[in-house]
């Protein structure tokens, strides 16, 4: 059976390292995407303008099979490309799905196709269309002119 000391290190107590040592010995980290991260957002790109012809979204899962163009973590693009000034909806789908969609893209320009706009919601949620209420009876709002 192998004993173990009870020593509180084997560093040299002596000789600590230097502040300088700790900063050289810290591991190199980028910041920001990789040099490939351009040709991911460029794809992602080209998938939300293809939406306007097909009236659909993105989702995750169609981006993560498809690592070779869009990388491992195909998020990640859509968060930096928000941080760019793309106004992208993301909203769950299904049990483990993610649904993204492009209302604008960064120079403010609506997409051709929104699935988003102040007309219209009802319908897509009920498949019925809305019905037109006559506010002229309604207590709060008798006597009210236009």
């Amino acid at each position: 059976m192998k004993e173990y000391s009870n020593s509180k290190t084997t560093q040299d107590t002596k000789n600590p390292p230097t502040i300088d040592e700790l900063i050289l010995a810290c591991p190199r980290r980028g910041t920001g995407a990789g040099s490939r991260s351009a040709s991911r957002y460029a794809a992602i790109l080209r998938l939300f303008a293809n939406q306007a012809t097909d009236g659909k979204g993105i989702l995750g899962s169609e981006l993560y099979s498809h690592r070779e163009l869009y990388g491992r973590s195909p998020r990640n693009r859509i968060s930096e490309l928000r941080r760019r000034g793309h106004l992208i909806e993301g909203k769950p789908q299904g049990g483990s799905d993610w649904f993204y969609w492009r209302i604008r893209d960064a120079q403010g320009r609506p997409s051709a196709n929104r699935l988003i706009d102040s007309h219209g919601w009802y319908e897509r949620q009920t498949g019925k269309p809305r019905t037109q209420m006559d506010s002229s009876g309604l207590p709060l709002f008798a006597g009210a002119k236009p």
